[in-house]
């Protein structure tokens, strides 16, 4: 309003003026005075008051900033300016005079502005995990930080060589992504309370700090005056904390960054609290948060010799915020004051107390048994689904059984505790870096321990293993058995009578009489001839037949009875046949083989090879066949090598 006034400027009573960057018959630019911003509903501008003023004089931002100045009274170099993160804006500071620690703020404070705007996925995300955005000091990455309006190349450069832009993936020019896009964002201060970093946590899943270090603290250092500390082992868990009022004013809670994440600056912040009576380790309730506490509480006690080292025993497979997820705030109020101070006069080992542990993991310390951990796997028609005492774990479409060098699944897991948290991805459990990756990320999404995701997947995997094996086991018995079956299998008396059928010196007469006694009655000579041509299958130069006659006439009973005198493994009955399924031919499957081709309509594509085959008992061609992993061509050169002896019908039309 001090800026409007200076220009004679007075918004009306709906606090709108007529614009002064163009024609502006009614009034069409609307004033915001709780936020000290303009937007102009008919040319499209907005800003702060420092745009205003630049627009107006139509000088530079240095020079509006300094005109604003000078319209608050103030005389100091402007490089002299302490930013103040929940005021400033990212046009308050020219290009040419901006520190790290004043582009972090900037950046942080559009942050900050963006999840006031309540981003749906963002406060879900919030909700889920109960903490209070309004509360604490939290941001939110759109992905716009390098699409304000007014962004300059300048600024994007700074953002860039800050690392809160990085180039295009694909190199395309003038193009940039944020670093913490889609992410939770954390600002992480000095000594002095400026911002030195950033901590980004995904929505969906992982942690992200600029360039990749570890700076600064979160929430910040602690005050002078602090007498007791809380150590965390996140940020998350840092944040859970500071929305309880009644634990603030008790103690300060700076976060480590995770159970290895304690710091030069975790220990310089400590050392300079004169006044600290005691530091309390919460981390948490599985083993990498109490093999964490005992590697740090010696490392405190050596760092501050006369300050107590006490920690609290968090439930089993719970962390600070899961446990405000599933309790009222009170439950920190008691864990805190049951916390238990380390003994190092007798140095005793670290342990925790039994009444703290779920049913089955209690279990599992007494009886030296992972109870909670042990699946069942239950088969379905369409899944498979392994539960344990914490998740359920369906694999949709099975496995394959054919296999045994992978096990890729499809899987999702999801907490019995919470259906709301689930967790699919596609992994083959026989690779270490795809099942470590879900392991990981399954436990981030989940937010339970990594230890729960670990034993579940490993039995998971077990199960699978031993089901894929009597599957196997299964169809082995299975073809075995039908082999059994169509295999014929005579006695000695059998063979006997079979040896001297054959020496007969009228076996011709008596195979035309067993055929007349089968019912082929009036295809005696017809049947007999077409059986010893099929005999001819283990020949050299097999003999071939075709079977002729009017629609009607008994051709299929012929071909029918004739073929049920063979063995059945000698003889391959087909419908329909294509050409490149004769010179695809598996080895020896058509060798001293009868290949009965019902009619000839179902083989006419494939002629020319069947006469090659007949004429000369192989079949040769070059073919081209493709790469499936890298796309390349390369010819092929097919040769098939067979004795058989076709047999098929045509009509007399035919």
């Amino acid at each position: 309003m001090q800026v409007l006034s200076h220009y004679g400027l007075k918004p009306g009573h709906t606090n709108h003026i007529k614009c002064p960057f163009h024609e502006d018959d009614k009034p069409s630019c609307c004033i915001y005075p709780e936020t000290n911003t303009f937007h102009c509903f008919g040319c499209g501008a907005n800003g702060d008051q420092v745009e205003f003023i630049e627009k107006y004089e139509k000088c530079s931002k240095h020079e509006a900033i300094l005109k604003a100045k000078k319209l608050c009274g103030v005389t100091e170099p402007i490089n002299n300016k302490k930013l103040n993160p929940k005021t400033t804006t990212i046009k308050d500071v020219p290009t040419e005079v901006m520190t790290k620690a004043e582009i972090l703020t900037q950046a942080f404070t559009h942050f900050a502005r963006s999840l006031n705007s309540r981003p749906k996925k963002a406060i879900e995300y919030l909700e889920s995990r109960k903490l209070n955005y309004k509360a604490l000091t939290i941001g939110y990455d759109a992905g716009t930080l390098h699409k304000v309006n007014g962004t300059t190349e300048e600024q994007k450069r700074q953002y860039l060589q800050a690392g809160l832009l990085k180039p295009d993936k694909f190199g395309r020019e003038n193009s940039y992504y944020t670093r913490f896009n889609n992410c939770l964002v954390f600002p992480l201060l000095d000594k002095t309370g400026n911002i030195t970093s950033l901590y980004g946590r995904h929505l969906e899943s992982g942690h992200h700090y600029l360039e990749g270090d570890h700076k600064g603290l979160y929430p910040g250092y602690p005050k002078a005056e602090t007498t007791r500390l809380i150590l965390t082992e996140s940020i998350i868990d840092a944040a859970t904390l500071q929305q309880i009022t009644s634990i603030t004013k008790r103690f300060s809670i700076p976060a480590l960054y995770g159970t290895n994440g304690f710091t030069d600056e975790h220990r310089e912040a400590i050392k300079a609290l004169k006044h600290l009576k005691e530091i309390i380790l919460f981390f948490d309730g599985d083993d990498p948060g109490r093999k964490a506490v005992i590697k740090l509480k010696g490392e405190l006690k050596e760092l501050m010799p006369g300050v107590s080292i006490s920690y609290i025993e968090t439930p089993e497979d719970e962390d600070i915020n899961s446990l405000l997820q599933g309790h009222e705030s009170d439950i920190f109020n008691h864990l805190i004051g049951n916390r238990k101070p380390f003994d190092f006069a007798q140095d005793k080992p670290f342990s925790f107390s039994i009444e703290t542990l779920s049913f089955e993991k209690r279990k599992e310390v007494q009886t030296g048994h992972a109870l909670s951990q042990q699946g069942q796997l239950k088969i379905h028609a369409d899944y498979l689904q392994y539960e344990t005492g914490h998740l359920t774990i369906t694999l949709w479409g099975g496995i394959e059984i054919h296999t045994v060098n992978r096990l890729r699944t499809t899987l999702h897991i999801q907490l019995k505790s919470n259906e709301y948290l689930s967790f699919r991805d596609t992994a083959d459990l026989y690779s270490h870096s795809q099942t470590d990756r879900l392991i990981k990320q399954a436990a981030e999404k989940l937010e339970i321990s990594t230890t729960i995701v670990n034993g579940a997947i490993t039995g998971l995997t077990k199960e699978l293993e031993a089901y894929r094996q009597g599957k196997r086991e299964e169809k082995r018995k299975s073809e075995e058995a039908k082999e059994k079956q169509t295999k014929d299998i005579f006695s000695r008396e059998q063979m006997q009578k079979a040896s001297d059928f054959m020496q007969s010196s009228n076996l011709t007469q008596h195979t035309h009489e067993l055929f007349n006694n089968m019912g082929l009655i009036g295809q005696q000579d017809n049947a007999t001839l077409l059986f010893f041509i099929f005999l001819t299958r283990f020949f050299k130069n097999p003999l071939h037949a075709i079977v002729m006659g009017s629609t009607g006439s008994g051709k299929t009973h012929l071909l029918q009875g004739v073929a049920g005198t063979v063995p059945k493994q000698h003889i391959n009955v087909t419908t329909s046949l294509s050409e490149n399924t004769l010179y695809y031919t598996p080895k020896d499957f058509l060798k001293n083989k009868i290949l009965l081709q019902e009619d000839l309509d179902g083989a006419y594509n494939a002629l020319l090879p069947l006469r090659e085959l007949m004429s000369n008992q192989e079949i040769s061609r070059f073919s081209t066949k493709t790469n499936s992993r890298t796309g390349d061509s390369k010819q092929v050169y097919l040769h098939v090598v067979e004795l058989l002896t076709l047999s098929r019908q045509i009509s007399k039309a035919e």
